[in-house]
């Protein structure tokens, strides 16, 4: 349905491998005030299939080893995934990554073992224009390399997201975003394996962003976050549910009008409804 309806991002020409996004998502049983449990999810952005799937107590971080990786395959998370950890878990598997740099996840380092302060090699960016870094980072003693790939946000979009740090960190007890951490987020600042262009590597990364709104179109439209029941099989027949529930409505969408009948069927179902709210919002 997504490919007959023109719903999956076209792969780019000049790639030839395949390409999972990794996230995670808190969850809450139908009822509870807090989250319970933890959906981690690996998903083929262009095929539009999941790879793997698992759910764990709502302590289980966000972290790369709990997937499996495959040989050859390039891998995007967000932050949260972005350290060390990661980072090696995905090389000794024979994969690629293009992962969200974190202020306090890892340091850098230039060939001679001297830090890298990030903030002076930005500095020179002009609006929307990226450069690279190659550098490196320890790990277990050992140095290995790593590419920065930065891009200075538009002034909009700094904004945007300065306001978005400071009300996250306002709800953490009154704490305030540090300046290095202020300045930082003024770029989109991504750590890769890869030797493509930065152009190919921003490319990457904006498709895993499109996936994230999908999961958040979900959540608002189709109570993707409270689920009715902490049984595993269970949990995933019901998210199942909910992606094919989703693809439906959005497919309904795109015809102009329905028969009597259909729309009489449509409506016995609630579908119809459903589309009438998706579209008023």
């Amino acid at each position: 349905m997504c490919a007959q309806n023109g719903m999956l991002m076209p792969k780019p020409d000049w790639l030839d491998r395949e390409v999972s996004a990794i996230d995670g998502s808190e969850m809450g049983v139908k009822g509870s005030k807090q989250g319970d449990y933890r959906l981690h999810c690996s998903f083929d952005i262009f095929n539009f299939t999941y790879r793997s799937m698992e759910i764990t107590g709502v302590k289980e971080g966000e972290k790369l080893s709990l997937h499996m990786i495959r040989p050859g395959e390039i891998v995007l998370a967000d932050r949260m995934y972005g350290n060390i950890q990661g980072m090696e878990h995905v090389r000794n598997h024979g994969g690629d990554f293009i992962l969200r740099y974190r202020t306090k996840g890892f340091n850098v380092y230039d060939a001679h073992g001297e830090k890298i302060n990030l903030l002076e090699q930005f500095s020179g960016l002009a609006s929307m224009e990226s450069m690279s870094l190659n550098c490196f980072y320890y790990s277990e003693g050992k140095r290995r390399p790593v590419r920065l790939v930065a891009m200075r946000k538009d002034e909009k979009a700094i904004i945007a997201a300065q306001r978005k740090m400071t009300k996250k960190l306002n709800k953490q007890r009154g704490k305030k975003p540090s300046k290095e951490a202020l300045e930082l987020n003024q770029y989109i600042v991504l750590a890769t394996s890869l030797d493509y262009s930065d152009e190919r590597i921003l490319e990457l990364y904006r498709a895993r962003w499109q996936i994230e709104q999908v999961f958040l179109r979900l959540k608002e439209m189709y109570d993707f976050g409270e689920v009715p029941c902490k049984n595993e099989d269970s949990v995933k027949a019901w998210f199942y549910g909910k992606l094919f529930l989703s693809v439906l409505a959005e497919t309904i969408m795109k015809q102009e009008c329905f028969s009597p009948e259909e729309e009489s069927l449509m409506r016995s179902l609630g579908v119809v409804k459903l589309v009438e709210n998706i579209e008023s919002d």
